[in-house]
């Protein structure tokens, strides 16, 4: 808009500079009173147009910078160019526009504008865009104090979740110390009886002492050899294992003793033996320890002795290794993933494929490289899979249990008997031990590497339908009754055995299980 008062064009042209009071709006000039009066009786402009200056001064600059008068001719414009879409003045016509033929006269187009509807219908579309400028800032002001409120609303939420967590990792400090008092006080009164045992059998050790001082001194030297006999007999590393209590739980952490219990002739004879020895399936103990959600159904697993675990998902064509923490480490894609099986001779993991007709391979994955590192085709339907150092073992459905050297591809046959039904397989040491899924012939059976039989059990009101099973690093054997709902371990001899777990444990529907030797889990 004009900000200052513009001066009279008629003085300003004689050197006299007044402020205009009027506007004309066909000469496009200020009139200053004096000539204002003129402008009114002169008959070239007594028809003119014109406004009061304070009404011009409200005008944009768009507005009040359009030109009336050709700049080119300096005359004023009468005609209007349709073609170019332009004013003209007569000048102008005939140097540039004397070939176009839509032009018409200026007043005719120009006559009624301000009532026409082009004018009106945009002055509407102007009080329609106000009003949606209204609307727009109306609901971004109602936006920016929704998300004040909302960030409001979410740091509580934020406040209220960490002082839960706080709550709950106090609560676990205060379990996980409490627990460890318990221990504490348990494994102290432990070592107390054992001292204690210890103090007693010491004694006698020395009363042996002194005797064997007097013996040397007093007696024959056939009451010599026979007491040193007896003593002999008495006097031995028993003194010392028949006082350690056997724990049996299985989820414990051993460490190698500090104090070495050591024997002259073994010294001797320059021979050390590492003895184990055996927990009694009385003593084991389970405790869960966690409870991890998996991604479908899972037909077979195995520990690693880095912790992690491997779950196979035949439905879903993929076998995933997960963290202790219950996360996945990352999955492969295997058809028909059923059976796994872990090989620490070369750090890989076997999957057996066999869903619905699907599969009938082995797949050997790397788990360093992370990849597939070979598939073998074993010649038939394969059921369950185990491994022992560079040989796999599995079951040909309905015709045998079949052994793989891994360096050669090389078969064997181990057994055919009970072949026709769904086994699963564990290995420990020289001895094969198989469930059979059809109870009416035999539960569980263990058999040596060659297919000798050493023992078998049938129980069907313990143990219906096994389809799971495992061997703790004791040789004990663990099975999965799918239809009795529980586990039942049986001692390496199968003389023994007795429900570990059961459906009050919460076991329903568990169809494979695996002892992880390494980590004793």
């Amino acid at each position: 808009m004009a900000s200052s008062v513009p001066s009279c064009g008629v003085c300003e042209y004689q050197n006299i500079f007044k402020p205009a009071s009027i506007w004309c709006l066909d000469c496009d000039e200020g009139l200053c009173p004096d000539c204002k009066e003129h402008h009114k009786i002169f008959k070239a402009t007594r028809k003119h147009g014109t406004i009061p200056i304070s009404g011009y001064q409200t005008l944009p600059d768009y507005i009040t910078n359009i030109k009336q008068i050709c700049s080119t001719h300096d005359e004023k414009y009468h005609i209007y160019c349709n073609e170019h879409e332009c004013t003209c003045c007569c000048k102008c016509i005939v140097e540039t526009h004397i070939k176009c033929q839509n032009i018409v006269n200026l007043d005719g187009i120009v006559k009624n504008t301000k009532t026409s509807n082009a004018f009106l219908e945009f002055h509407e579309t102007l009080h329609e865009v106000a009003e949606n400028i209204k609307r727009i800032r109306r609901d971004k002001n109602c936006n920016l104090k929704a998300l004040s409120e909302n960030r409001k609303q979410k740091k509580c939420e934020i406040q209220q979740v960490r002082l839960n967590i706080n709550q709950y990792l106090d609560k676990l400090q205060e379990n996980f110390i409490a627990e460890l008092h318990e221990i504490e006080k348990r494994e102290n009164k432990k070592i107390s009886q054992l001292i204690k045992a210890l103090d007693k059998h010491e004694i006698n050790v020395t009363e042996h002492q002194k005797n064997i001082t007097n013996i040397k001194q007093y007696t024959s030297d056939l009451q010599t050899f026979l007491t040193l006999k007896q003593l002999e007999a008495n006097v031995d590393e028993h003194y010392i294992t028949n006082i350690v209590p056997v724990f049996g739980k299985i989820h414990i952490d051993n460490s190698s003793p500090s104090v070495v219990i050591a024997k002259k002739k073994q010294q001797q004879a320059q021979l050390i033996l590492s003895r184990n020895l055996p927990v009694s399936i009385e003593d084991i103990r389970t405790e869960l320890q966690q409870t991890i959600k998996t991604e479908s159904r899972v037909t077979g697993c195995c520990k690693l002795p880095d912790g992690r675990m491997v779950f196979s998902y035949p439905t879903l064509n993929k076998v995933s290794i997960v963290k202790e923490d219950g996360s996945v480490d990352f999955s492969l894609s295997v058809t028909a993933a059923f059976g796994v099986v872990y090989n620490n001779e070369d750090n890989t993991i076997a999957i057996l494929s066999s869903w619905k007709g699907l599969g009938n391979q082995i797949t050997i994955i790397d788990l360093t490289k992370r990849k597939v590192k070979k598939t073998i085709s074993p010649g038939g339907q394969t059921i369950e899979i185990a491994a022992t150092n560079k040989t796999l073992l599995y079951q040909i459905y309905k015709k045998a249990i079949q052994t793989m050297d891994l360096t050669d591809e090389s078969t064997r046959d181990i057994t055919t008997e009970n072949m026709n039904t769904a086994i699963t397989i564990a290995i420990y040491g020289h001895k094969l031990y198989y469930s059979s899924y059809d109870y009416h012939t035999v539960n569980v059976v263990c058999c040596n590497l060659d297919g000798t039989n050493q023992w078998s059990f049938k129980d069907e009101n313990l143990l219906k339908y096994p389809y799971g099973i495992s061997a703790d690093d004791n040789g004990n054997v663990y099975v999965v009754g799918s239809g009795t709902k529980n586990v039942v371990v049986f001692s390496q001899d199968g003389q023994k055995h007795r429900e570990l777990l059961s459906l009050k444990d919460g076991l329903k529907s568990a169809c494979t299980i695996n002892f992880g030797r390494a980590t004793h889990h």
